[in-house]
């Protein structure tokens, strides 16, 4: 795996790492490099993909040249205040429905720990069972609290 992160690092990075080479030992392993090693083979990759965006146009998803606007980034193309602040409005409202979902589990969650606290007939309070049901509730009490304070972050990063 970490020879596959190297291979698409080295894909990735400037003109300067254009020559790759792969060699595969007697066991089996394969190595990438950007230099020449004995057994190594020069990969042919061909030249770099020029940057893309995907649109749909009358329904239809087309890949054009990416935008460069001047910017810097090179493939986003700028949009309005109005644009960003309709965006901004749908990601708070998403957010904040999350977070009404995830406080209505909660109260679920500690509901549903009361009644698991209480013992069933010839249950003992130390108990595997008992034990391990507390355990769950508790983790998904947890859990739900855990998302809160999440989505509370998110929300707070908004302008």
């Amino acid at each position: 795996m970490k020879w596959i992160i190297l291979f698409s690092a080295c894909l990735t990075a400037s003109a300067a790492c254009a020559d790759i080479y792969k060699s595969v030992d007697a066991n089996g392993q394969v190595t990438y490099t950007d230099h020449p090693i004995k057994g190594a083979h020069r990969l042919n990759l061909g030249p770099m993909p020029a940057a893309t965006r995907t649109v749909r146009i009358n329904g239809e998803r087309k890949i054009l040249p990416a935008v460069n606007n001047g910017s810097g980034s090179g493939a986003f193309r700028r949009i309005d205040a109005g644009t960003q602040h309709k965006r901004d409005k749908i990601r708070h409202d998403i957010l904040q429905g999350e977070l009404n979902s995830e406080e209505q589990a909660l109260t679920e969650s500690e509901a549903a720990k009361h009644s698991g606290e209480k013992l069933n007939r010839g249950e003992l309070p130390n108990s595997p069972a008992y034990l391990s049901r507390l355990e769950k509730l508790d983790e998904a009490i947890k859990l739900h609290r855990d998302n809160i304070t999440a989505l509370q972050k998110e929300l707070g990063n908004l302008k």
